[in-house]
Parts: structure tokens; C-alpha cells; sequence
């Protein structure tokens, strides 16, 4: 019998830990992360920049954060998929609007 309980308790144990990780997956990757990943891809740093604007959306059915970066009178739109930190277009001379 005690076995059996150990080994019901370890079960549950090792599920609840799956789904716990399989939500912290789902949930994705923060608006700072996608920040992160524009700027490293374009090689500069936060400081580099003129501003930097993020908000969600979706591209291509898949849920993104679009990141406008505005440095030395430039322009680029910076398409991170929220799920994966994968960046799937980026756009030069994109206007950032509310």
C-alpha cells in the first residue's frame, strides 16, 4: 500500500510539474524579451536608439509583438513571434502609430 501511494504522489508530482512548464511555455516570451531580440539582431543597445515602441498583434496567424525602433532618423518594424522569440519580418521605414 505504501508503495502504491509513493508512487501515486510521485505521478502527481511529475504531472503537475509538466503542466506547470507546458504554461510558462504557452505563455511565451515578454514585450522586453521581443525589445531584446530587435536590438540584438540590429547590433545596437537601448542607448543607441531614438525610441523604441512594442505592441501585440498578429502576422501571418501567429501572434507577434511588433517592436518600432527609430534610430538615427531610420526606421524599422521588428516582428517577434510572442510564443518564440523568433523574428519573422522586419520592415524598414514603418511608421509607428497608436
Amino acid at each position: 500500500m505504501l508503495k502504491k501511494s509513493i508512487a501515486v504522489l510521485l505521478l502527481v508530482a511529475i504531472l503537475g510539474g509538466m503542466l506547470v512548464a507546458c504554461d510558462e511555455q504557452a505563455q511565451g516570451i515578454t514585450s522586453e524579451k521581443a525589445v531584446e531580440i530587435a536590438l540584438a539582431d540590429l547590433g545596437v543597445s537601448s542607448d543607441e536608439v531614438d525610441s523604441v515602441h512594442v505592441h501585440e498583434g498578429v502576422y501571418d496567424k501567429q501572434v507577434c509583438y511588433n517592436v518600432y525602433i527609430t534610430a538615427d532618423g531610420e526606421s524599422l518594424t521588428y516582428v517577434v513571434n510572442k510564443l518564440n522569440g523568433d523574428i519573422l519580418n522586419i520592415q524598414e521605414g514603418a511608421a509607428h502609430s497608436h
